[in-house]
């Protein structure tokens, strides 16, 4: 144990309030100190002069100024006795140290501290490491991802691989299956395995890691009992920190007492707590031949190991109790003994401790298992669903996620299959990878090979000199998603087959193949099988796409679905623009009724038209298109209720049918091209529509 006086700066003498400032900091600067005590007239201690203090006071009020300018009244005062980590745990920069009557001896400063703590961890690594390299048995030692943390000189020995070759590869690359793999998913531990390598025989012992409840890595110990013929297991634990060592150490089932040269115990686990009926406390400092026969069934081995200088192992029993000790000797590199190393293991419960490890075990996996699946049932990557057709949906995304198969999404325009793509990304293997999204009828079919394939150098007028890869190349370990697959030209289709036949590109231009690992998705709103038969896509280009089919069902067709969706948009929307919308009872049960012929994007652009374009906070039925107030799309379309002029019911249906298609496409180019106008048309409609309702 290691306390504040062993760290602390002793002082000559305090400071006083009748010394000026030059003469305070040059006392700090001469002693090398982090700060210096000063007392009053009486003696009385007041506080701690620091430099930055001291510099402070010299530069604002000058040299000769009192000292007591420059002096932190009410320091930290810690005992000299004090252990460094209750020392760390207060809080200061620069403390003082007393003797127990008060008396003022020393500075301490938090740095000093923290230099001491970090001397002292870095000693108990390399010890438990000189314990690994003086274990006769082989040890490995893997974390949670399988590969080598910790491989001793009788691993090397045994199995004739070099620890530098070892560290960090994986277990599987490394050595035969020792089961180690087993062990940390079952987080079971097993005993006296046999197997055979070569001509030897060994017996291993399999433990899990734990830290804090959790599995973090498993440890192997194995022994050529060819040699020895007796079974003897010692599992030391350790990892490349002190706290996994530690945790290695603790979670072993076996007693574990480490003594220096001269029998005093320096560590124990809880395990030999337990057999010896003692704390940690109890224990440590103590000459290990002092404890009584009743207490603990290792005093005897001590002597021997200390007499032969080698490890040595013997059976005992105690109270019906039958235990296997092994005592190994420690040397440092001048060769002098500086630690035995003693394992107790009570046979006699080994196989009641495996029964309840089993059962511990089994609860903790079911209890991870499931909630596992809930938390990945809960998560549905930002996709608003409540009603039980997209549940469905995304159950179905989360099973065909987990593998490469070619995804087909199939669904009307505007029901989110572009979202649905990404989500269905981010739950694979691939998410890691790119996601690259190109729609097959916004390139100009002239482009649309190059761009999907690349091309290389002098393919054609115009190209670049250095070629151009291609998207297929781009998405390498990652997903292509190839929208609108309904309209890639009929001269593509055999290119695209072949890539996904082969998994292999040829650029424009180009005569070899590049191997790609791109997984497809396709989408599209089109009736794909009805192109088949009209001979617009290729039969088995449609059978290589259509693997997993997945149908999202229309916005009309799963309700449930566009009131949460209604206040999602509103929310994003009167974030990004900084307003406070709210929509009304009669207007939410409109949203509901309409049937939403552009489905998700529809919904979408209509909510924040009507988040820009309200008068107030509070949007209402009369404040939404017509179309939501009159009969649904299913009545027949556009219609006129009442008698009236000719003109003026051209110009009704007029106005409700540009009101739909902007309700619809959101934009006055697609809203033309569904009405069969130009462009310009529509815009002069609209303003008209405008100033007659602002007229009115």
């Amino acid at each position: 144990m290691i306390w504040v006086k062993d760290v602390m700066t002793p002082i000559s003498g305090f400071l006083t309030d009748t010394d000026t400032c030059r003469e305070a900091l040059q006392r700090v600067m001469d002693e090398d100190a982090a700060g210096w005590p000063v007392v009053d007239s009486a003696g009385e201690f007041v506080g701690l002069a620091t430099p930055r203090a001291l510099g402070r006071l010299l530069k604002e009020e000058g040299p000769e100024t009192p000292c007591l300018g420059g002096v932190e009244f009410g320091p930290i005062v810690l005992k000299a006795t004090l252990p460094l980590e209750t020392a760390w745990s207060r809080s200061f920069q620069v403390a003082a140290v007393c003797r127990e009557d008060g008396q003022i001896i020393g500075i301490l400063s938090r740095s000093a501290l923290a230099v001491a703590l970090y001397r002292r961890a870095e000693f108990q690594v390399e010890e438990l490491e000189a314990v690994l390299n003086s274990a006769h048995n082989g040890i490995v030692v893997i974390n949670r991802e399988g590969m080598i943390t910790s491989f001793n000189r009788a691993a090397e020995r045994f199995t004739h691989v070099p620890k530098e070759k070892a560290l960090g590869r994986h277990v599987l690359d490394v050595l035969i299956p020792l089961g180690l793999l087993e062990t940390l998913q079952t987080g079971l531990s097993e005993y006296s395995q046999k197997f055979r390598v070569g001509r030897h025989t060994y017996i291993m012992n399999r433990d899990p890691v734990k830290q804090e409840g959790k599995i973090t890595g498993a440890v192997g110990v194995f022994q050529d009992i060819s040699e020895i013929e007796s079974v003897s297991q010692e599992l030391a634990s350790v990892k490349a920190l002190n706290r996994e060592l530690d945790s290695v150490i603790q979670s072993s089932s076996d007693g574990f007492v480490v003594t220096d040269a001269a029998g005093s115990i320096i560590r124990t686990n809880a395990a030999f707590e337990n057999m010896s009926q003692s704390t940690a406390q109890e224990l440590l400092g103590r000459r290990i031949q002092e404890l009584g026969e009743g207490e603990i069934y290792a005093h005897s081995l001590l002597d021997v190991v200390l007499e032969r200088r080698h490890p040595v192992t013997v059976t005992e029993k105690k109270q019906d109790h039958s235990f296997l000790v092994t005592g190994s000797p420690v040397f440092d590199e001048e060769g002098r003994l500086v630690r035995v190393v003693i394992n107790l293991r009570d046979m006699t419960m080994l196989n009641q401790l495996r029964q309840e490890l089993q059962e511990s075990q089994r609860l903790s996996e079911k209890y991870h298992l499931e909630l596992a699946e809930l938390r990945q049932r809960g998560d549905t990557g930002g996709m608003v669903a409540s009603s039980p057709e997209l549940e469905e949906v995304l159950e179905l995304i989360r099973r065909v996620a987990k593998v490469d198969s070619t995804v087909l999404l199939l669904g009307e325009s505007g029901v989110g299959k572009e979202g649905m793509a990404n989500l269905l990304h981010n739950r694979s293997p691939r998410a890691e990878g790119p996601f690259i999204k190109v729609n097959c009828g916004a390139i100009p079919e002239q482009l649309l090979e190059s761009e999907l394939f690349g091309y290389e150098s002098g393919a054609f007028t115009g190209a670049r000199r250095e070629g151009k890869i291609g998207l297929f190349e781009l998405a390498h370990n990652g997903t292509l998603l190839l929208d609108e697959i309904g309209d890639l030209p009929f001269n593509l289709q055999a290119k695209l087959l072949r890539v996904l036949q082969e998994r292999e590109v040829v650029p424009v231009g180009g005569t070899r193949p590049r191997r790609v690992n791109v997984r497809i998705l396709a989408a599209t709103h089109k009736d794909l099988e009805e192109m088949v038969r009209l001979g617009k896509l290729r039969e088995d280009l449609f059978f290589r796409l259509n693997v997993v089919p997945i149908w999202i069902p229309p916005l009309r067709e799963r309700r449930a679905d566009i009131v949460p969706l209604l206040h999602h948009f509103r929310e994003r929307f009167c974030k990004k623009y900084g307003l406070q919308r709210e929509f009304a009872p009669d207007a939410v049960e409109a949203f509901y009724q309409y049937d939403w012929p552009g489905n998700v994007r529809e919904l979408e652009n209509m909510v924040e038209r009507l988040i820009v374009m309200a008068a107030g906070d509070l949007i209402t039925l009369g404040q939404l298109p017509p179309v939501f107030r009159g009969p649904s799309e299913e009545g027949g379309g556009v219609s006129v209720h009442t008698l009236m002029p000719l003109r003026e019911a051209v110009l009704e249906v007029e106005r409700q049918l540009i009101e739909r298609a902007m309700a619809k496409y959101g934009s006055t180019y697609k809203a033309a091209e569904a009405l069969g106008v130009n462009q310009s048309t529509v815009v002069r409609r609209l303003a008209k529509l405008r100033r007659n309702a602002d007229n009115a």
